[in-house]
C-alpha cells in the first residue's frame, strides 16, 4: 500500500516556516537518528541529512512524499492505524518497530516514534524520530536461531543435521552468494572430514574429504593446523592455495575465509569456512556471524563427542559385564565338572566367546610333550593328533618359556610351523600355559582367528589368564578326583577279592561249628556247647559283614541283582521282626498298625533293610528294652518306621550317616563297633526301589529311621 504524495510549493519555504529555530535545526541535522516532520496528511515536509548514510536517500528525494510509502507491506496496516492515532492525540508520543525500504531495494528495521506537535506554534508538524535497529533485529533473530540449534542438540539430533542447519543459516544471513562449509578434525588430529556443505559442489566436497592439515593446505587445512582464522580474498593469486587452486577455480570458488572451531579447552574440533564466487573480503557483520556459528558448532560437536564417549563407555561396561558374567559362569562350570577333557572344552568355549575367536584347541602335557587331541571350531569338536616337542611350534615354545605367546601375523611368525598354518588357515593366535597350584605346567590352550582380523591384545591376555587360573584349579581337582577314583577302584577290587576269599573258609568253619554243636549237645559238656554257641554267633556276624562287603562291591560295579516280584509288605515285616526278636532277650519289638499293601520289588532286599534298622536300634539302645515298628500308608506310599530310645544322632551327622563307610566319631558312638556299611547299603536298596530313607533324631533322645516305598 502507498499514498500519493502532494509536494509543497517550495521546500525551502516550508523548511523556513517549520524550522525557524537555528539551534533546533543544528541538533536535528547532526543527530544519528533520522528526524522527519510530517503534516496532518502524512506528507514529509522535512527530513534530516542522516537519512542518506542510513537509507541511501537524499533529503530532497524524500521531502514531499507520503511517509508510509516506503513501509513494508506486512507492517503497513499497523503503521496506518498508528499514524491515525497520532493525528487524533496532540502532544502524545507513540512508537513502533517496522521495516522501511532503502533506496537499494533492501528492507531495514527501524524503531520509530511520532509526536503530534501540529498545535505547537513553533513546530506545527508531526515530529518523527526513527532509529536503525537492523543489527539488533539480526542479533535477536540469531539468538532465536541459536535456541533452535540448542534445542536440536538437546534432543540428540544427528550432528550432520545440526551442522547442515548452521551452514544454511549462515548462507541466509550472510552476504549474497556465500557458500558455507564445516569440516571435522579426525580422531588422529591430522585429517579433515566432511561435516556439512549443502551448497558446495559434491565433487568438491568429495575431493577435500580427508585432506591432511598443514601450513600450506588451503584456508581450512591451515586454520586447523594453526588454530587461527585464515582469510584468502583471492584464491587465484594466493600462495596458500597453490595445491588446491585448480580444484577451487574449477568449481567456481574465488575466495575463502576459514575459522577454526575450538572446544572449551581451545582444542581444534574442525573448521568453518565461507566461500565466495568472486574475490571478497569479509565485513564486520560476517565476522559476528562466524563467531556465532563456530560457537554453536563447537557445542554441537563436543556434545556429540561426549555422547559418543558415553555410548562407548556404556558399551564397554556392558561388554565388561558380559565378560564378568562369562568368567563367573565359566568358573562355576569348569569347577563343576571333574573330567579334564570337559574342563578344557568348557575353557575353550568361554574363551572363544570372550574374545570373539573362531577356533580353539588345547594340549595336555604327557611324558614331557604337549599332546593335542581336539580342535574346536565354532563350537564343533574335531579329533586331531598333534604332538609338540619342547621348543617346537608355538605350544613347544610356550612349554619352553612357560609364558603366554601372541602371534598376530601367523604367516610370518618364527614360532608358527608353516605346514600347520597352511593346513588350518589361521592368521593370528594366542597361546596360554596352564599351571597347577604347585606351579607345574600341565597343559596349554590356544585361540585362533579373532573376528574381523582384529589382533589379540594384552587386554585379551589378562582375561584369558583369569580364565586359565580357574582352569588350573579345576584341572588339579580333576586330577585329584581321578587319583581318588583309582584308589577307590583298587579298594573296591580288594574288598571284592577279600570278601570272596573269606566267604568259603567262613562257610566251612560255620558248617563244622554246627556239626560240633550237634555232637556236643548229645554229651554232658555244657561249657563246650556254650563256647561253640558264642563262636557260632560271631560267625553269624562275620557272615553278615562278608555279605555286606560283597553287596557293597556289587553296588560299586552295578552288579547288585534285584528280583521284581509282588509281596505282602506287612507279612515281610512280621517275619523279620519275629526272626530278630529271637536273637535278643533284652529288647521287646512291638509292631503298630499295618499298610495293607502289596509291593513290587525284591522281598529279601527289603527284609535286609529292615534287619539292618532293627539291629541298629537294638545295638544303640542298650539301656532301654523297647523298639517300636510303625506301619502306615500315606497317599501312594507305604511307610515303615523303626523307633528306638537310645543315644540318638546329632543333626550334623544325620545326612552323612548314609554315606559309604561314614561313622559318627563321638566318644559314646566309638563304643559301638561297625564299618559304616549297613545304612549305605540300605539307602541304595531303597533308592533302587524308587523309595526314600531318612532319619529323625535328637542327641540323647533316640532315633526313628523310616523308609517309604511307592505303591503301584
Amino acid at each position: 500500500m502507498s499514498t500519493q504524495a502532494r509536494k509543497p510549493d517550495s521546500s525551502s519555504q516550508a523548511q523556513d516556516a517549520i524550522v525557524p529555530n537555528t539551534l533546533f535545526q543544528a541538533l536535528v541535522e547532526h543527530s544519528s537518528d533520522v528526524i522527519a516532520l510530517l503534516n496532518a496528511e502524512g506528507l514529509v515536509t522535512y527530513v534530516s541529512p542522516s537519512i542518506t548514510p542510513i537509507m541511501g536517500y537524499s533529503p530532497e528525494e524524500f521531502v514531499g512524499s507520503h511517509a508510509l510509502v516506503i513501509v513494508h507491506p506486512d507492517d503497513l496496516p499497523k503503521m496506518q492505524e498508528l499514524f491515525g492515532r497520532i493525528v487524533q492525540m496532540p502532544g502524545v508520543c507513540l512508537s513502533a518497530e517496522y521495516r522501511l525500504r532503502c533506496k537499494d531495494g533492501s528492507w531495514r528495521w527501524f524503531d520509530g516514534a511520532g509526536t503530534n506537535l501540529l498545535d505547537d506554534p513553533q513546530v506545527q508538524a508531526i515530529v518523527g524520530n526513527f532509529r536503525d535497529i537492523a543489527e539488533r533485529k539480526r542479533t535477536e533473530s540469531l539468538l532465536d536461531e541459536q535456541n533452535t540449534v540448542f534445542k536440536m542438540i538437546a534432543q540428540d539430533a544427528d550432528l550432520r543435521d545440526v551442522l547442515s542447519y548452521l551452514t544454511r543459516l549462515v548462507e541466509r544471513y550472510s552476504s549474497e552468494g556465500v557458500l558455507a562449509s564445516i569440516l571435522l578434525l579426525d580422531a588422529d588430529k591430522k585429517h579433515l572430514r566432511h561435516g556439512a556443505a549443502p551448497s558446495l559442489p559434491s565433487a568438491y566436497n568429495q575431493a577435500i574429504d580427508g585432506i591432511e592439515i598443514g601450513p600450506a593446505v588451503g584456508s581450512c587445512g591451515i586454520a586447523a593446523y594453526t588454530g587461527k582464522p585464515v582469510i584468502v580474498s583471492d584464491i587465484a593469486h594466493d600462495p596458500l592455495w597453490k595445491d588446491f587452486r585448480d580444484l577451487a577455480l574449477e568449481h567456481g570458488l574465488r575466495a575463502c575465509w576459514s575459522t577454526p572451531i575450538l572446544s572449551a579447552e581451545q582444542e581444534v574440533l574442525g573448521t568453518f569456512a565461507l566461500y565466495y564466487r568472486e574475490p571478497h573480503q569479509p565485513g564486520s557483520s560476517d565476522q559476528h556471524l562466524v563467531e556465532f556459528i563456530t560457537r554453536s558448532a563447537a557445542i554441537a560437536i563436543e556434545r556429540e563427542r561426549q555422547e559418543e564417549e558415553r555410548r562407548a563407555l556404556v558399551s564397554d561396561l556392558k561388554h565388561q559385564k558380559r565378560q564378568l558374567e562369562l568368567l563367573s559362569a565359566a568358573t562355576r562350570e569348569i569347577n563343576r565338572v571333574l573330567e579334564i577333557p570337559t574342563i578344557m572344552r568348557n575353557l575353550i568355549s568361554v574363551a572363544c566367546a570372550l574374545l570373539n575367536a573362531e577356533v580353539g584347541t588345547y594340549g595336555l602335557l604327557i611324558d614331557g610333550k604337549m599332546v593335542f587331541n581336539e580342535y574346536i571350531q565354532n563350537g564343533e569338536v574335531r579329533s586331531i593328533s598333534i604332538v609338540f616337542e619342547k621348543g617346537v611350534g608355538v605350544p613347544g615354545w610356550v612349554m619352553h618359556i612357560e609364558q603366554p605367546y601372541i602371534a598376530n601375523d601367523a604367516a610370518h611368525d618364527p614360532h608358527v610351523l608353516p605346514e600347520l598354518q597352511q593346513t588350518y588357515g589361521f592368521y593370528n593366535l594366542i597361546n596360554l600355559p596352564v599351571f597347577n597350584r604347585a606351579g607345574d605346567l600341565v597343559a596349554c590352550f590356544e585361540l585362533q582367528n579373532k573376528a574381523d582380523s582384529q589382533p589379540f591384545t594384552e587386554d585379551d591376555l589378562d582375561l584369558l589368564q583369569a580364565l586359565a587360573s580357574s582352569a588350573a584349579i579345576a584341572f588339579e581337582n580333576a586330577q585329584m578326583i581321578e587319583e581318588q577314583r583309582a584308589l577307590e577302584q583298587r579298594k573296591d577290587e580288594f574288598i571284592s577279592m577279600a570278601s570272596h576269599e573269606l566267604k568259603t573258609p567262613v562257610t566251612s568253619i560255620k558248617g563244622f561249628t554246627q556239626v560240633l554243636l550237634r555232637r556236643l549237645s548229645q554229651r554232658d559238656d555244657p561249657e563246650s556247647v556254650r563256647f561253640l554257641q558264642r563262636m557260632d554267633a560271631q560267625l553269624n556276624k562275620l557272615t553278615t559283614l562278608i555279605s555286606e562287603l560283597l553287596d557293597l562291591s556289587r553296588i560299586q560295579t552295578g552288579k547288585l541283582a534285584y528280583r521284581h516280584e509282588q509281596f505282602d509288605l506287612d507279612k515281610v515285616v512280621a517275619e523279620i521282626v519275629e526272626n530278630v526278636q529271637a536273637t535278643t532277650t533284652q529288647h521287646q519289638i512291638v509292631i503298630h498298625g499295618k499298610t495293607g499293601v502289596q509291593i513290587i520289588g525284591d522281598r529279601d532286599r527289603i527284609g535286609q533293610v529292615l534287619i539292618n534298622l532293627l539291629s541298629n536300634a537294638i545295638k544303640y539302645s542298650p539301656d532301654h528294652d523297647k523298639v517300636h515298628v510303625y506301619l502306615q500308608k500315606e497317599g501312594n506310599e507305604a511307610m515303615v518306621s523303626v523307633q528306638d530310645f537310645g543315644i540318638g544322632i546329632d543333626e550334623a551327622h544325620q545326612q552323612k550317616i548314609f554315606e559309604r563307610f561314614y561313622q559318627v566319631t563321638g566318644p559314646v558312638e566309638k563304643t559301638f563297633p561297625g564299618l559304616g556299611i549297613g545304612l549305605y547299603l540300605s539307602n541304595e536298596i531303597i533308592r533302587q526301589h524308587k523309595g526314600r530313607l531318612w532319619v529323625n533324631s535328637r542327641k540323647g533322645e533316640g532315633a526313628t529311621f523310616s523308609f517309604a516305598l511307592p505303591v503301584e
